[in-house]
């Protein structure tokens, strides 16, 4: 049995681009404000290097993702990484609205990036057909805050 779905990325990745070059736009400012000091205004743009880069990768996650979920009988791959079934420690979805979903694995404290995902056509069949193979594959379902690192 092997079942497709197209998935979308996360709300939460476009927030947090969208906060973090608020925060490189208002610190880059300050550096501007601050120019007459040369150490402090040199440690500033270094700072605001390390802004850009963080949201140029962001931006890179966002746009290299597949979008597709393949759930297979033994394994499930999404965003081309493939997981086998005795990895997945539980599912995690997230909110009530607007659903995300995300696969933690044993040993990892946080979700990985390319593990977090949203459905993109009919949400609740799609959420509903997910957590019956998890049921039937022993799989842990949780409501809860997804934790994952940049």
């Amino acid at each position: 049995m092997t079942k497709k779905f197209q998935t979308k990325t996360p709300t939460s990745m476009y927030f947090q681009l969208i906060t973090f070059s608020l925060l490189a736009l208002f610190h880059l400012r300050l550096a501007l404000l601050i120019k007459e000091n040369t150490l402090l205004f040199i440690i500033h743009l270094i700072f605001n290097l390390a802004l850009v880069s963080v949201i140029l990768g962001l931006l890179a996650k966002i746009l290299m993702k597949n979008n597709q979920l393949e759930i297979m009988d033994d394994k499930i791959k999404l965003n081309n990484v493939e997981v086998s079934i005795d990895k997945i420690e539980k599912i995690i979805i997230q909110g009530y609205f607007i659903q995300s979903l995300g696969i933690k694995l044993y040993g990892k404290k946080f979700i990985l990036n390319d593990l977090h995902f949203r459905f993109k056509n009919n949400e609740d069949m799609n959420i509903e057909d997910f957590k019956k193979w998890a049921d039937k594959n022993g799989i842990n379902i949780t409501s809860e805050r997804i934790k994952r690192r940049l």
